[in-house]
């Protein structure tokens, strides 16, 4: 334990300063990360400096490039070491993650070993900034990894998710990643993000309290959820004859005579097709196999229509198409 000699002294600022003003007072450190010593100028976020280099940001950004030439051109710039300050109105941890990113291009995917709400939370500050500077390969490179948790492709959505479902709860990771998605005008990652909200979003219950109450989304995209779960559940759990008449449409259905095969019980029984879609793997012992081969094309057919509605569903256009439209011309 710190002896009372070691103890920090009490900050003196009045009771009505604001603490960003005592802020803006401190004399500003390097941040030795992003300190290189041939580096050509100085970026400043809040009290931080970056020491970086002027052609690598021009050449990978539109934005910098104009900016930086504009704030040269001024001729009343702040200098440091002989070298040009150019001050950034960003969190200083947003721009360190960035220059990061931008200076190391495995940084993203060593982030991604993190769990993913931890990956969430540490990309959205690169991603928020690769946007508004237009660093387009590393945005491209954020988005890459945001598809591994709410993809765009019905093949890689079987891929990761072949039962549906994610075998762990995505539900405020992909509450983050809407929100994300929103900000950063990236629609095609929505669809699936409300989905994994759906999925873990009871009628009722304490995570229907949380969602209801989060900040992290708008009351619009909280109503396009919530209607979209009803669609959802809809698409999901029509009418059990429907879907039973679907299963038994197929030649021979319900009525296979092979030893150990219940296809044929399920017709009495008016099982529901979450039933239906459990005994559908083959392997599982449920069904023999060449009823098992026809009962995952059927469900393998449902979840891909299902798939293609998303976007309609949630009330973020009439296909997945519109939306890569949307996001392709930003």
């Amino acid at each position: 334990m710190a002896s009372n000699g070691d103890l920090a002294q009490p900050c003196l600022e009045g009771p009505d300063e604001p603490r960003d003003s005592v802020n803006d007072r401190a004399t500003p450190e390097p941040c030795s990360e992003l300190w290189f010593n041939d580096g050509s100028i100085i970026l400043q976020a809040s009290n931080v400096l970056f020491r970086v280099h002027r052609s690598i940001l021009q050449a990978n950004s539109e934005i910098f490039h104009d900016m930086l030439d504009i704030a040269h051109n001024n001729g009343d710039e702040e200098m440091i070491d002989g070298l040009q300050v150019v001050k950034l109105a960003d969190d200083e941890m947003d721009v360190k993650a960035l220059m990061k990113a931008i200076y190391q291009r495995s940084y993203i995917d060593m982030l991604s070993n993190d769990n993913v709400e931890t990956f969430v939370d540490n990309i959205s500050g690169i991603l928020r900034l690769s946007t508004k500077y237009e660093f387009k390969d590393i945005r491209k490179a954020i988005i890459a990894a945001l598809e591994n948790i709410t993809p765009t492709t019905f093949g890689r959505a079987m891929e990761l998710f072949p039962e549906g479902t994610p075998k762990e709860s995505l539900f405020v990771p992909a509450m983050k990643v809407a929100a994300l998605a929103v900000e950063c005008n990236i629609p095609l990652l929505l669809p699936m993000a409300l989905y994994h909200i759906c999925h873990d979003l009871p009628a009722s219950g304490e995570k229907d309290e949380m969602f209801l109450r989060s900040n992290l989304l708008s009351d619009g995209l909280k109503a396009w959820t919530l209607s979209g779960r009803a669609r959802l559940g809809y698409a999901q759990e029509v009418d059990p004859e429907t879907q039973l008449r679907d299963v038994f449409s197929v030649p021979g259905g319900g009525n296979c005579r092979k030893g150990g095969c219940s296809l044929p019980t399920l017709r009495s029984q008016g099982s529901h097709m979450s039933i239906v879609n459990k005994m559908a793997w083959r392997g599982s012992g449920a069904t023999c196999f060449s009823c098992a081969q026809k009962l995952e094309a059927i469900c393998f057919e449902r979840k891909r229509k299902i798939w293609g509605k998303l976007p309609e569903f949630f009330g973020l256009g009439q296909s997945w198409e519109d939306l890569k439209k949307q996001q392709e011309g930003y």
